[in-house]
Order: structure tokens, then sequence, then C-alpha cells
């Protein structure tokens, strides 16, 4: 009897001992950082506090228009125009950008992006994303300081 209970502990012992060994990497270990990623939170993003007080507003009354589309005090139609005038509203150069638009790429001045003009204007965007992407990179041209 002595005999068994001597192995059985003595098999404790080398079980105990090998499980240590095999997590001997400890907090530098694969899954110990995967593991501390997941439970990581995600990092905030920096939001304009004049941005999220707009979608706050925005928000709020979207909500009290679709409770009043509900309640049957407007209809879809009436619902849609306070959702025009709520937009332009609360983003007002939304609507100039697309006067600043026409203003610049209209070329026959009828108030219609004609194929030419289109082609134009994407030629122009695509020239503006490239200098984004560049200024990104760290490749954009900077101008020297005058002393």
């Amino acid at each position: 009897m002595n005999k068994y209970i001597t192995l059985i502990i003595a098999g404790a012992l080398l079980l105990g001992a090998s499980s240590i060994q095999a997590d001997h990497h400890g907090k530098h270990s694969k899954t110990n950082k995967v593991h501390s990623a997941k439970n990581r939170p995600a990092p905030k993003k920096k939001v304009d506090p004049k941005v999220a007080e707009a979608r706050k507003k925005y928000v709020e009354a979207a909500k009290k228009i679709r409770e009043a589309v509900k309640a049957g005090k407007l209809t879809e139609k009436q619902a849609k125009a306070k959702y025009a005038e709520l937009r332009k509203k609360l983003a007002p150069n939304r609507a100039s950008s697309k006067e600043a638009i026409l203003k610049r790429f209209d070329k026959n001045k009828d108030g219609k992006l004609c194929e030419d003009e289109k082609a134009a204007m994407k030629k122009a965007l695509e020239a503006r994303k490239k200098r984004g992407e560049n200024r990104k990179k760290g490749k954009s041209k900077r101008r020297k300081s005058r002393k």
C-alpha cells in the first residue's frame, strides 16, 4: 500500500513539473499575447466635439421624427422633408459644396455636369486624392520657413 501511495505522489510531482515546464515562457508566450490583446479595449478615436454634438442633435431629432410618424402625427413624406431640413440645418456646408462643384466644373453653365465636365471633375478628384496619399507617406513638398 505504501508503494502505491509513493508511486502516486511521485507521478503527481512529475506531471506538475512538466506542466510548469510547458508554460515556461510566462508572459511572453504567444497565447498570452493573444489573450491579452483580446481583453484590451479598442483605442478610442478622437472626435471633434462640434461633430459629436451635431451627431447627438441629429440622432435626437431623428428619433422624435420617427416617433411622430409612429404616432401618426407625420406622414412619411413629411418625415422625409423634415429629415432633409434637419440635414441642411446641421450640415450647411454640404449643399454649398455641391454649388462649389457646379461653379468650378460646369463650363456651359446649364446647371448640370455633362460627360466632359464629369471627366474633368473625376480627374481633379484623382489628383487631389494622390496629393493626399503623398502627404500621408511624407512625400509632399514642404515649404521652408522664412527667418
